[in-house]
């Protein structure tokens, strides 16, 4: 199980890390509307009624269809942010590489156990797998928390 479940983060991260690269050829597009966008915003507090405000601004800034609200507030942070971004992908990484390496040296060995790291090594890369429960190869058993065997 763990190792088709690596294979699964590893990919997952790789496709963040392709996705931010090919965001950040758009970024300085971004940075130049965000500008302008806080330039009508304030324009608008002085001119329209408070009570109108805030129905013109769900308007101004649509969520991308199919994300929700946190979704596209985290869409838009990652743009102003890659750095970050790739970061927490880095990180990401060396976690599934070290509980991937845990889970690898201890196969086989059954005195390596004694304080419940393996365990506790599988379900931290079952919790990592969470927010691709949608993706079509993530599988139920990866469901952190159930046992399904």
């Amino acid at each position: 199980m763990s190792n088709d479940l690596v294979q699964f983060l590893r990919a997952r991260c790789d496709e963040g890390a392709k996705q931010l690269q090919e965001l950040s050829n758009v970024i300085p597009r971004l940075e130049w509307l965000s500008d302008r966008a806080m330039r009508l915003e304030r324009e608008m507090e002085r001119r329209v009624p408070r009570a109108e405000q805030a129905e013109i601004m769900r308007l101004m800034r649509p969520e991308p269809e199919g994300l929700t609200w946190i979704e596209g507030t985290q869409m838009r942070q990652t743009a102003l942010d890659p750095q970050r971004a790739l970061a927490e992908i880095e990180a990401k990484r060396r976690i599934v590489d070290l509980m991937a390496g845990m889970l690898a040296a201890a196969k086989g060995d059954s005195e390596v156990d004694h304080y419940g790291g393996l365990g506790a090594a599988e379900d931290t890369l079952e919790l990592l797998a969470l927010p691709y429960a949608d993706h079509p190869d993530y599988r139920a058993e990866w469901r952190a928390g159930e046992d399904t065997t």
